[in-house]
């Protein structure tokens, strides 16, 4: 219920990234999503359920707002290696997001203890280190026009087939992400096994990052990588389904399957926008629907579980999701990979 919450936000928070980017500008707009997530932790480790609900709300806040205009920035700041720069930061954020799973249950019982506020704020540091960071940002500020591309952008085939894309890709991550390890105790693995294997599965999703760093500069399409993520992750499920003995190999194709098929769907944003406040626009309308689809999917999985009363229904459905992905990722594939410079008519930026 609570990522259910979570991704609910993100889909309303996305567009409204866009249009405080087109007010304050790209840079200050990032700063606001960064303020919001040190809030957030803050308040979650305050102890009172109502801090808890509000801080998770601006967590939630300030994350759409970063991950909505990180690629806008990166567009106008950097097209020629926007997309080397989008899987460098996909790979940073692996590695953030396993370093603090490993150590919420340390820090909680750090002493004996049961140190949950403690560990809740365990990442604020790190998040007032960002802050403080990305000051140096502040001087520049790029504004984008939003009623053009924000209005436009809803109606492009072009952008509902990379929507689509990427609605599938969180479809087939969320619910790995949610799932696996409930699944993989329930084939008669220990629970600390089942833990072990959701943590190397998640380990896996860096692999990508670290072998595509080098390539995406020369990448001539998409195709070929994002049917790679396709396969990896329909292997994994029919794994699942099959072959319980492998439910570890299972979990790290799909977690290097669904971080594969992110890294190329950021990087598609990139190619496929024409310039930082084209990216800003499109970058808010797939995330919106991603992670609508994120919150639903997660939950629709288990209710069929319920319903079969075992995981094999569930499982065969989200292999034909993942078929339904693959006839996706062709058609975004197609789409022209753009290189065009910034245009000036569209977005200013003041030092």
């Amino acid at each position: 219920m609570t990522h259910h919450n979570t991704f609910t936000r993100f889909c309303f928070f996305s567009p409204l990234a866009a249009l405080t980017a087109s007010k304050i500008g790209i840079e200050k707009g990032i700063f606001l999503g960064l303020i919001a997530v040190a809030l957030g932790i803050g308040l979650r480790g305050a102890g009172n359920t109502t801090l808890l609900l509000g801080g998770t709300v601006l967590i939630g806040l300030g994350i759409a707002f970063c991950n909505v205009l990180l690629p806008a920035f990166l567009k106008r700041r950097y097209p020629e290696s926007a997309t080397t720069y989008t899987s460098f930061y996909i790979l940073v954020m692996g590695i953030g997001a396993a370093a603090s799973a490993a150590l919420v249950v340390p820090v909680t019982t750090l002493g004996g203890g049961n140190n949950w506020r403690l560990a809740l704020m365990a990442c604020l540091p790190i998040a007032v280190l960002a802050n403080l960071t990305w000051l140096s940002q502040l001087r520049h500020t790029t504004q984008t026009a939003a009623d053009s591309s924000n209005q436009t952008v809803w109606r492009s085939a072009a952008a509902w087939k990379l929507t689509a894309y990427m609605a599938m890709n969180s479809l087939m991550n969320y619910v790995f992400v949610a799932w696996y390890a409930v699944i993989v105790q329930n084939m008669g693995y220990s629970a600390e096994d089942s833990g072990l294997y959701h943590g190397i599965a998640l380990l896996s999703a860096m692999i990508p990052s670290l072998l595509l760093l080098p390539l995406l500069s020369q990448l001539k399409t998409p195709l070929y990588p994002c049917l790679a993520a396709v396969c990896f992750t329909l292997t994994g499920i029919a794994l699942l389904l099959f072959n319980q003995e492998a439910a570890l190999l299972a979990g790290i194709l799909m977690g290097m399957g669904t971080s594969l098929g992110f890294i190329m769907g950021m990087s598609m944003l990139n190619w496929c926008s024409t310039d930082a406040n084209h990216a800003s626009a499109l970058s808010g309308m797939v995330q919106a629907v991603s992670y609508l689809v994120a919150a639903i999917g997660p939950v629709v999985f288990g209710y069929l579980h319920d319903l079969s009363g075992d995981w094999h229904f569930s499982l065969t459905t989200l292999l034909a999701c993942c078929v339904v992905w693959g006839g996706c990722t062709v058609l975004v594939s197609r789409q022209k990979m753009r290189t065009e410079s910034v245009l000036p008519s569209t977005q200013q930026e003041n030092h």
